[in-house]
């Protein structure tokens, strides 16, 4: 699981490719990176039509928060072999 002391764009896109290969067999998360990127760039200000995002709560460190935990489930539930597996397309 994710230290979130050290709660990086990089290191929740590692921890995402490691859960996909280990769940998937593979670790391509080009798509989700893109959007992940798209998310930062939207809080940054760096979309255009979108001012950055000064709130003192929901800000880009809250939603990098919230990440691992949606990813520990779907990771665990997926290994306790209860049905539906939740599959790559949805994930």
């Amino acid at each position: 699981m994710l230290n979130m002391k050290k709660l990086t764009p990089k290191n929740i896109l590692d921890e995402i490719r490691t859960i996909c290969k280990e769940n998937y067999q593979k670790d391509n998360t080009d798509i989700i990176e893109a959007v992940l990127n798209d998310v930062i760039d939207l809080f940054s200000g760096k979309r255009k039509g979108f001012q950055k995002c000064d709130t003192k709560y929901h800000d880009l460190l809250h939603t990098l928060q919230v990440i691992p935990p949606f990813i520990g489930i779907i990771d665990g539930w997926n290994k306790s072999q209860n049905t539906p597996f939740i599959i790559k397309r949805i994930f």
